[in-house]
């Protein structure tokens, strides 16, 4: 195998047997591609009513550094296109992670070891993956800050459990936030129903705060 292309689709013929044991069906019309080098984007999957014929696309990320994370992320993907376009990362999902051995947050999954281990094996199979990694760049920060345009703000009071908060007693959990947008917040910050103005956490305040400079 002289690409990544024809690795890939030769990895998916060899995963179709185990996702039919786990009792579900890797569409026939499958294509697979490469690209994104933005490293948070392993891979995503295209339903049929993104293409003109009908046929699921599953695009892989550059990103990846071997073969078995690869796989790790073409499992994933492969269960999204053997669900209903509208199943996206819910219950269905987390059910089709459990059967296939996928672990981890329904949006950031990895293989446990059983399927990890078959994984190697398909890779020992087919050798060396004809793939060289690109690296991931980092963005300066002054670059991060100008980019950032929407920021989460949350209430100090109900994060302290501040009872002179009124939403302490009315809601459950840590936090009550709000997003607002960089334009909307020079204004001024936004309040609590409590009347305590709003914050950010110290990462995103830093970069609010550069931002303005920029």
């Amino acid at each position: 195998m002289n690409t990544r292309e024809e690795y890939l689709m030769a990895a998916l013929e060899k995963l179709r047997p185990y996702f039919i044991k786990c009792k579900y069906e890797i569409p026939p019309a499958i294509q697979l591609g490469l690209g994104f080098k933005n490293p948070k984007t392993l891979g995503q999957c295209f339903s049929p009513t993104c293409t003109f014929d009908g046929t699921i696309h599953v695009v892989l990320s550059v990103a990846h550094v071997d073969a078995v994370t690869t796989l790790e992320t073409l499992v994933h993907e492969l269960l999204h296109a053997a669900l209903p376009d509208n199943v996206k990362h819910g219950a269905k999902f987390k059910e089709g992670m459990k059967a296939l051995g996928l672990e981890g947050k329904a949006t950031a999954t990895y293989a446990a070891p059983e399927l990890r281990l078959m994984l190697e094996k398909i890779v020992e199979e087919l050798g060396d993956y004809p793939h060289k990694p690109l690296k991931p760049v980092e963005r300066k920060k002054s670059e991060k800050a100008a980019a950032k345009k929407t920021f989460k703000l949350f209430c100090p009071r109900k994060r302290n459990g501040d009872k002179s908060c009124l939403l302490v007693e009315k809601t459950a959990g840590g936090d009550y936030n709000v997003s607002a947008s960089r334009k909307s917040l020079k204004l001024g910050f936004p309040l609590c129903p409590c009347g305590a103005e709003m914050e950010m956490e110290n990462e995103d305040y830093e970069l609010y705060k550069l931002g303005e400079s920029v």
